[in-house]
């Protein structure tokens, strides 16, 4: 099921195993992109425009949110299948589309609601997955995202999973959810006393020991890096 956190949970953990998890995986994104096509030509009037609605409010954040079966408002941001979707939409003559958002605007205010200003004055001149790893993770540089693209990735995926109380496992499965490898970035080698550390957080859930159990080496280097990024997390931030 596509809402199963238990499904998300083993794909992110073992699918690099069983090449036929990734085929359903990409046929169910063709399947879904198929029907965005069809969406915009069964819409498309004989001008060439085509309608779409929102609705005011519409998630429980205060956002809107897209209605009748066409979303506006997360068009595929990348090419997928070698077609980009958002190229597919051209301005009336003497018009320009822009792509108007928020700019990281739950972070921003989980760290206004925390009273962290110094997190909101560093957001004036820099991203916040840049600001978060100066202020935790003991980056130095200028700019994150071109001088260290591993830590910006870690970074990124702390920000926008960590800040909302995700676990070692749910953590894996969101850096994944949002195009990041965590095989790429939690290279950090694991010992055996940091593996014991994680069999003592989860003494008590014996799912989690049975998966960690059934995990190969490369898999448990994941997880475990995972689990010290959480700990880190929720000893330096003052959200928790």
């Amino acid at each position: 099921a596509k809402d199963s956190e238990d499904c998300a949970e083993w794909e992110a953990l073992f699918s690099n195993d069983y090449p036929f998890v990734f085929a359903i995986r990409e046929w169910r994104i063709a399947y879904a992109f198929k029907g965005k096509l069809d969406a915009v030509r069964e819409r498309l009037r004989p001008d060439g425009t085509i309608p779409y609605s929102c609705k005011y409010f519409g998630a429980h954040t205060g956002r809107q949110t897209a209605e009748e079966g066409f979303n506006v408002l997360n068009m595929y941001r990348n090419l997928v299948f070698g077609m980009d979707f958002r190229k597919l939409f051209i301005a009336r003559p003497g018009k320009q589309f822009i792509l108007a958002d928020l700019a990281q605007i739950e972070p921003r205010m989980l760290a206004f609601m925390a009273g962290d200003r110094e997190f909101l004055r560093l957001c004036a001149t820099m991203s916040p997955y840049q600001a978060h790893a100066l202020q935790t993770m003991g980056y130095k540089g200028a700019n994150l995202k071109k001088e260290d693209p591993k830590t910006y990735a870690a970074a990124k995926g702390r920000v926008i999973s960590l800040g909302y109380g995700a676990g070692w496992k749910k953590f894996i499965v969101m850096l994944r959810n949002y195009g990041i490898v965590p095989e790429e970035i939690f290279t950090d080698p694991v010992t055996d006393s940091d593996e014991q550390q994680l069999r003592h957080y989860i003494r008590n859930k014996p799912e989690d020991l049975k998966l960690l159990d059934k995990m190969k080496p490369e898999q448990k280097q994941v997880a475990v890096n995972a689990w010290k990024q959480v700990q880190d997390y929720r000893a330096k931030s003052q959200y928790v």
